[in-house]
């Protein structure tokens, strides 16, 4: 049953009056957990009491915390004092934090009021009292609840009930407090509290008072707040309450950290975290996600301080290729150079090099090509290239995949990669960098250099994109398997094809072998063949013609035909059945191609 069926039924017996006097509680309590809370709130809150109250708190309870809030806010703060407090206390007691949570303030209040906010800290566990404090509008902390009460509330509480805690809400509980009495909790608890506030809270109190915070809580429960809060707490800290946490603390902070978070400091933040650990102490405790976000989150300036040369390629050493993806344009182009300078030519990517390809490609994939261009000569870009496996070359963006091939150019590209790898390339480029990166000579080197399998695997877009920059006469060097791997990749949205040359569509279909066509399907063989003109198609072979006819489906017509070898029934037989003709005959048939190739489908092979 669902709400508008619960509303009906009430509606039929005459109104909730008569269905209070009439329904067992069991029955009562199953319509209203039936109900949305919109639904509940158009009964009225005194109405509500009422089923409440009809229904016994036993059956109440067994509606679920979910149910309960909605009816609780639905009732409303004033109606709720109506109840039985000790009624509702067993409501309450059955609900936890997250129901609490969804109640309105209002509603919020009035459980507390209703109850009495001693005997409710009393009767609730810290998880709902975390929901109820959550639920409160900011103003209403310290008056609600006041301070004497609000503290034991927050000693039943720990690190993970604060998060039903919201940051304006945890910030008016430091308020109404006191700092001292917050910083005398058990360090959880300043944890948890801390970690419910974002950066604009902790801002408003100030880095000292953060800092103290961090003193009091203490490591094991620092690192409990997560990842993003010790960000948005580090964050606060200037360089002097950085000094008050100490170097060591902030080492096993930034440990605790992900590189995406450390990456999502200020630049002055990373800067002051380094200067406090010391760059070398940092470089040498920290993990390589852990660095690459720090130095990512790190402008030029700040890194040209902090770092020297070989503290960066030391640093860059302790990176995999995913960790550098926290770098920006920036500091990933200030880490390579870094790394150029301090190891020796040819060493930089190579097999069993402290920076090895995985590195690099991720380090130029965070670089934009022109930061790229300056950095890579054509044969360093060869040789780090050359040493790419498919998974580091997927570390690229489109833009620092074009600009290396660039650099390289597409011979060496084809000489110095191998063909997965050099697919790969491919793939992470868009189809409009691929039409800036590539000229027709170089589309032809990359493209003869691949197998069909590497080709099938590009995009529908990047294999019409590559095909494109290619002309007919290239295309038709091509072998079978290769024509028929690009058309393979196409195939996946045959509209590609209506963005290509027709000379290119019709070097394709004659390029791959008559069998092959069947599997591209009829959407992509059709949108071929009407792509084509009439020249093009007449110079198909019989073979093509029939196998592409076939495909379309012009030889399912309901005579019982199975294959063109039987097209001279057609005359004959036609008469005698109902003609239901694929529907992409039907979108073809009228294109010049499509005219030709049933014209063709008479005429002798070429």
């Amino acid at each position: 049953m669902d709400g508008d069926s619960a509303l009906g039924i009430l509606d039929a017996m005459g109104g909730s009056d008569v269905a209070l006097a009439n329904m067992e509680g069991d029955q009562l309590a199953g319509m209203f957990a039936a109900m949305e809370g919109d639904q509940m709130a158009s009964l009225g809150g005194e109405g509500l009491v009422e089923a409440f109250v009809s229904m016994g708190v036993d059956n109440a309870v067994a509606m679920g915390g979910e149910n309960l809030a909605e009816m609780f806010d639905a009732m409303g703060g004033d109606n709720l004092k109506e109840l039985d407090s000790s009624v509702l206390q067993d409501a309450a007691v059955a609900m936890d934090g997250s129901n609490m949570l969804e109640l309105g303030a209002n509603a919020a209040a009035g459980i507390i009021e209703s109850i009495g906010v001693s005997a409710a800290t009393e009767a609730l566990n810290g998880d709902q009292l975390g929901g109820l404090i959550g639920a409160l509008d900011p103003g209403q902390i310290g008056e609600v609840i006041p301070p004497d009460v609000l503290l034991e509330a927050t000693e039943k509480m720990t690190i993970d009930h604060f998060g039903n805690v919201g940051g304006d809400q945890a910030a008016a509980m430091v308020e109404s407090l006191g700092l001292d009495q917050v910083l005398d909790l058990r360090g959880e608890q300043v944890a948890g509290m801390f970690a419910a506030m974002e950066g604009e809270q902790l801002g408003d109190l100030g880095g000292s008072v953060v800092a103290d915070a961090l003193v009091a809580m203490g490591i094991e429960n620092a690192i409990e707040m997560g990842s993003s809060n010790i960000a948005e707490v580090v964050d606060s800290l200037s360089a002097s309450d950085m000094t008050t946490v100490g170097g060591d603390v902030l080492v096993d902070l930034s440990g605790a950290m992900d590189g995406e978070a450390l990456a999502e400091l200020t630049p002055e933040a990373a800067a002051a975290m380094v200067e406090t650990i010391g760059t070398d102490v940092a470089v040498e405790s920290l993990g390589g996600a852990q660095l690459g976000g720090i130095i990512g989150a790190m402008g030029a300036d700040q890194l040209s301080i902090a770092f020297t040369d070989q503290t960066l390629t030391d640093a860059a050493e302790k990176m995999t290729g995913e960790d550098t993806l926290a770098l920006d344009g920036n500091s990933a182009a200030a880490l390579f150079d870094a790394v150029i300078t301090v190891m020796e030519p040819g060493e930089v990517g190579n097999v069993g090099s402290p920076v090895d390809a995985g590195t690099v490609a991720g380090i130029l994939g965070s670089m934009d090509a022109d930061q790229v261009e300056n950095a890579l000569t054509a044969e360093s870009a060869a040789d780090i290239a050359g040493n790419m496996t498919p998974s580091d070359v997927a570390l690229l963006d489109s833009d620092s995949a074009a600009a290396m091939m660039v650099s390289m150019g597409a011979e060496t590209a084809v000489a110095a990669m191998d063909q997965d790898s050099l697919a790969s390339m491919i793939t992470v480029m868009d189809v409009e960098t691929i039409s800036q990166a590539l000229d027709g000579g170089a589309a032809g080197t990359i493209v003869g250099a691949l197998t069909g399998d590497n080709l099938e695997s590009l995009a529908a877009d990047q294999a019409a994109g590559i095909a494109n920059a290619m002309d007919a006469g290239q295309i038709s060097e091509l072998s079978s398997d290769q024509a028929n791997g690009m058309a393979t990749a196409i195939a996946e949205d045959p509209d590609q094809i209506t963005q290509m040359e027709s000379d290119s569509v019709a070097a394709i279909v004659s390029t791959i072998a008559p069998s092959d066509l069947g599997v591209l399907g009829s959407d992509m063989v059709g949108s071929m063949i009407a792509n084509m003109d009439s020249g093009q198609v007449q110079e198909m072979s019989s073979d093509h013609i029939a196998e592409a006819l076939e495909t379309m489906g012009a030889d399912y017509l309901e005579l019982g035909s199975s294959g063109f070898e039987d097209v001279q029934t057609v005359e004959t037989s036609i008469s005698g059945g109902s003609t239901e003709v694929s529907d992409v005959l039907v979108d073809v048939i009228g294109s010049e191609g499509a005219g030709n190739l049933f014209a063709n489908m008479f005429s002798t092979s070429n």
